[in-house]
């Protein structure tokens, strides 16, 4: 699922909506907590991650500070 997310991330990065997109994906349990984590910590670097990663960094943030209040 992530890979498909990487492959059309020029279309949402472009339209400014990859955070809603991560949005939607966890508040709709279609991706879970964990694998958006695993995601964002792993060392693999396919086209596209690291943009990605640079408009999602208020999710990221959100969903860790969110983590250690539970």
């Amino acid at each position: 699922m992530m890979s498909l997310l990487i492959y059309h991330v020029s279309i949402l990065v472009c339209a400014g909506l990859l955070r809603g997109f991560f949005d939607i994906l966890y508040d709709e349990d279609i991706i879970t907590e964990d694998a958006f984590l695993e995601w964002e910590k792993s060392e693999e670097e396919p086209e596209g991650k690291g943009t990605a990663l640079k408009q999602v960094v208020q999710f990221f943030t959100w969903l860790k500070e969110a983590e250690e209040d539970s």
